[in-house]
């Protein structure tokens, strides 16, 4: 028993720290693991600019447009659509404009470089292209709540075929 102890306390001198540090990093993985598999992904991204904030109701219906209409991409079983928005006045040219707009203008140049939304909802079509250099397809489909929905030049397949559904 004595001689077990013995063992115990020279592994525990020598391998303490490697020890310590291959347990913190199992812990990581695993907790990254589990976050992986429980993170939902969406099948689609839709940027929704506008200068007045929609009402649940207007944004579950909205919603409940892209998602019968589309498909699951992702094969988890079901169609998920994000709908990220921007409440902003993008014709505002005021001297404050800037300061008031400034967090959500750079989150939608975010959305815009990044290539996060296929897909706008737009009350100001005609002030997007100007703003974004023609970032969008020439045509503009009407929906509901006097928003034009219009897809990026540079989507992918899905999402043109989403607007050909909807249109």
């Amino acid at each position: 028993m004595e001689q077990l102890r013995k063992k115990l306390q020279n592994f525990w001198f020598y391998y303490k720290i490697p020890l310590v540090v291959a347990l913190a990093a199992l812990l990581v993985l695993s907790y990254l693991g589990i976050q992986s598999r429980s993170t939902v992904q969406s099948d689609y991204h839709i940027g929704l600019v506008r200068e007045s904030p929609c009402t649940d109701a207007a944004l579950q219906s909205l919603n409940e447009i892209f998602t019968t209409a589309g498909e699951d991409r992702n094969g988890d079983g079901q169609v998920l659509v994000q709908i990220h928005t921007y409440y902003v006045n993008l014709s505002d040219d005021s001297e404050n404009a800037g300061v008031r707009n400034a967090e959500v203008v750079q989150a939608l140049d975010a959305d815009l470089i990044g290539k996060v939304s296929g897909i706008f909802l737009l009350e100001d079509v005609d002030t997007f292209q100007r703003i974004t250099n023609n970032l969008l397809s020439g045509s503009a489909v009407s929906v509901e709540n006097g928003l034009w929905l219009t897809v990026r030049k540079d989507a992918d397949e899905p999402y043109r075929l989403l607007v050909e559904k909807i249109n």
